[in-house]
């Protein structure tokens, strides 16, 4: 994913910004679950973390990386307080609760293959956006668990977002969440430059198909 944002998305969104449509322009603190701990190879557009931002990190201690400035205890005392909360779990019930979350707070979700990640008063009250509206018209795994039963003219695309034909963040207070499924294009676009790498190191195996 890193590979696609630097080469085909970098110039629409700009990756020096200090903030996206969805993040406030200052955040704070930033919550990430394990697999999103290499804050370095997160998608642009997130939001920057500079040297003076915490950033907390649910793990076991054993998988704890340099960028893990504050190793907590659990999913509620990583997420209250924090401005940014980032999920990436292979968990098979909610890991959050509304109540957890302060005004403000942008949430991205990109775990949930084998049930909902976020609890559903969060998806309910925040602002929900998405690659696609399919995530909510479709079953896992193409569509996301979380948004079964809604109703997709009530969420957003990002791609709209980013066209600035709909707003992203509209106020300050707003709880705004960023479900992620992906879409087929990301892996033809992924699968392209795997390919072209490999041809590049002369490696792999011709098949004749």
């Amino acid at each position: 994913m890193q590979l696609l944002a630097d080469r085909d998305v970098v110039h629409v969104v700009d990756p020096e910004s200090e903030h996206l449509p969805f993040a406030r322009r200052e955040p704070g603190a930033l919550d990430a679950s394990p697999e999103l701990k290499d804050l370095g190879n997160a998608p642009p557009g997130i939001v920057r973390v500079g040297s003076d931002r915490a950033v907390r990190v649910v793990q076991p201690d054993d998988l704890v990386g340099e960028s893990a400035e504050v190793l907590v205890d659990g999913f509620e005392a990583a997420i209250r307080g924090a401005d940014v909360v980032c999920c990436c779990t292979d968990t098979r019930e909610p890991i959050t609760r509304y109540e957890w979350f302060d005004p403000g707070t942008h949430v991205t979700s990109v775990g949930g293959t084998f049930g909902p990640e976020i609890d559903p008063e969060t998806v309910r009250k925040a602002r929900v956006f998405v690659e696609w509206k399919g995530a909510a018209e479709n079953p896992p795994p193409a569509g996301a668990h979380e948004l079964q039963g809604r109703d997709p003219a009530t969420i957003t695309e990002v791609g709209a977002v980013i066209a600035g034909l709909q707003p992203g963040r509209q106020n300050d207070a707003e709880i705004t969440l960023y479900k992620s499924t992906g879409s087929g294009f990301e892996d033809a676009v992924v699968a392209r430059v795997v390919y072209e790498a490999a041809v590049a190191a002369r490696v792999g195996t011709d098949v004749a198909l």
